[in-house]
């Protein structure tokens, strides 16, 4: 008798411990997906792939509106801060890579980056990072229509210009992440007495 009771504590003790090893694993797989995948956003795959300059020579032969003659340059931790409004501690912590493209005539409003962020769950603070620290206002008398981010899985876009312009760029930036974008989040538009903007003449009066 005492032996069956014994057989029967072993066998429900084995289940007690099976029980408790699937459990976990299934609470570190959970923990895991909600980690990289939970937020249920088509932004955060990568679509895209390749180097941040050679996107935006993409973006602009595919965006359906006027860009006009533009500088690319690299962004780096020292100039980060007046291009794309991330310090360069935040650049330091969050970009592996980005480039800027903007107005060969600084009377044009315009210019347009991609960030590539350490990942998918970086790039989305990275987009926050952008839209509260770009100065919309650093021209001289001119101011763009409006400036947009959109993020598709690490890659953030930063449009700035004529509405049509971004408006089209930021079409352009979905539909060659194959649709994995998150909608623009328009941060900026032009104040309705500040004078031409988006890539329009100077200021005048």
């Amino acid at each position: 008798m005492k032996k069956r009771i014994f057989t029967i504590i072993m066998a429900l003790l084995a289940v007690f411990l099976f029980a408790g090893c699937g459990g976990g694993s299934g609470s570190g797989g959970g923990a895991g997906l909600d980690d990289g995948l939970g937020s249920g956003t088509t932004a955060q795959t990568d679509t895209l792939s390749g180097d941040t300059g050679g996107i935006i020579s993409q973006l602009f032969n595919d965006a359906d509106a006027e860009i006009p003659a533009t500088f690319q340059d690299e962004v780096t931790e020292e100039s980060a801060q007046g291009l794309i409004g991330l310090t360069a501690d935040e650049f330091k912590k969050y970009v592996a890579q980005a480039s800027v493209s903007t107005a060969a005539i600084n009377a044009q409003a315009f210019e347009v980056a991609l960030i590539k962020a350490a990942d998918a769950g970086a790039a989305g603070e990275v987009a926050a990072l952008v839209a509260k620290g770009f100065d919309s206002g650093k021209w001289i008398c001119v101011f763009p229509e409006q400036s947009l981010t959109s993020v598709s899985g690490s890659y953030v876009l930063l449009a700035v210009g004529g509405k049509e312009q971004t408006d089209a760029l930021a079409a352009a930036f979905k539909s060659l992440a194959q649709d994995n974008a998150t909608a623009p989040n328009v941060f900026y538009e032009k104040p309705a007495d500040s004078g031409d903007g988006g890539g329009g003449g100077l200021l005048l009066g």
